[in-house]
C-alpha cells in the first residue's frame, strides 16, 4: 500500500481517497471486502483519524463504499456506466428489452389558448 506523502501540496484526506480508489481500481480490494478500519489507516500513513474519516466519507458520498452499522466499511459494488454515446429514446428502449411499443390519441380538440399560454 502506498502512503500520503505530507510533503506534498495535495491534501492528506485527497492522498489517501487516491489510494483507497486506486487499490479498489487494481482489485486489491474487491467488491464486498471490509476497508481497513480508521485507526489502522491512521497508524499506517501516521495521519490523524479526523483525516481518515474524511477520506472514507468521500469514498462513501460518491458510491465507492458503503457503511454497516457495527461492522465497518465495505467496496461497493460498481455501479453501471451508461454509454452517452449510445442515447436512445424510449421507444427504443423498450423495444431494445423486448416489450411492444404503441403510441394512441385517446382524444383531441382545438381550445382557446390561455393569455398565459399566449405569452410563451
Amino acid at each position: 500500500m502506498k502512503k500520503v506523502s505530507k510533503k506534498s501540496p495535495v491534501p492528506l484526506y485527497y492522498q489517501l481517497k487516491e489510494i483507497l480508489q486506486e487499490m479498489i481500481e487494481n482489485e486489491e480490494l474487491k467488491p464486498g471486502d471490509a476497508v481497513p478500519p480508521e485507526r489502522e489507516l491512521c497508524e499506517v500513513h501516521g495521519i490523524s483519524r479526523m483525516t481518515a474519516r474524511k477520506a472514507v466519507m468521500a469514498l462513501v458520498n460518491e458510491g465507492v463504499l458503503f457503511r454497516e452499522q457495527g461492522k465497518g466499511t465495505f467496496v461497493a459494488e460498481p455501479k453501471p456506466k451508461h454509454l452517452l454515446t449510445r442515447l436512445r429514446s424510449f421507444t427504443e428502449e423498450m423495444e431494445e428489452q423486448g416489450f411492444s411499443v404503441r403510441s394512441e390519441i385517446l382524444s383531441f380538440s382545438i381550445v382557446e389558448a390561455t393569455l398565459q399560454l399566449k405569452k410563451i
